[in-house]
């Protein structure tokens, strides 16, 4: 009698035993269940950010400016022109949008690095597109700050005309020697190019 005791005993804490760890690994099994799909959900609906300097229609500081009145300054991305070779930013422009955010590189030149690109694909292609090219590069360099350009939009032109001058040295090599004599030392170096030495 003692035994069957004991054995009902064990069986019954066994059962008992059982229908804990069952339920433990139903509700984990539940438990991961839902965070599967909550983390679905959170997919689905992901996008991925928009930039800081990206300014929609819709953004926060677009509604307080209509709120309280204010009209976005001329110097602000959607409203100015496109910087391109010719129209490179303004040193205002860029020491504004520097001021606004001194963490990240203005704007504006971020946009004509862009346009500058395009525009060094077709060069790098093309012989006609080349010429072209390098004679905006030349300009925006050397006659950029007469016109109120950023320092370091001129030193990319600069640089970008270095890169040319290298892949074609037979067409633009003349042009860039008389180039770098007429420009100031500062800017040379900014623009990260060497200027050659010349023996009298």
């Amino acid at each position: 009698m003692g035994s069957n005791r004991k054995l009902i005993l064990i069986v019954g804490l066994g059962s008992a035993l059982l229908g804990v760890v069952a339920t433990l690994v139903f509700q984990d099994g539940s438990q991961k269940t839902n965070q599967a799909k909550s983390l679905q959900r959170k997919n689905d609906s992901w996008a991925p950010p928009k930039p800081m300097w990206v300014k929609t229609p819709d953004s926060t500081a677009n509604k307080q400016e209509v709120a309280s009145g204010e009209r976005r300054s001329e110097r602000d991305v959607g409203n100015s022109p496109k910087p391109t070779l010719e129209n490179p930013p303004a040193v205002t422009q860029v020491r504004d949008e520097t001021a606004q955010n001194p963490h990240t590189t203005a704007q504006a030149l971020l946009a004509f690095a862009e346009e500058m690109s395009i525009q060094m694909q077709g060069a790098f292609s093309d012989r006609e597109t080349r010429y072209t090219v390098s004679r905006q590069l030349i300009a925006c360099a050397r006659d950029g700050q007469a016109k109120g350009s950023a320092q370091a939009a001129r030193a990319l032109c600069l640089f970008n005309l270095e890169r040319l001058k290298e892949r074609f040295p037979d067409e633009l090599s003349p042009s860039y020697q008389s180039l770098l004599a007429e420009l100031p030392e500062d800017l040379i170096f900014v623009a990260g190019v060497t200027k050659p030495n010349v023996e009298k």
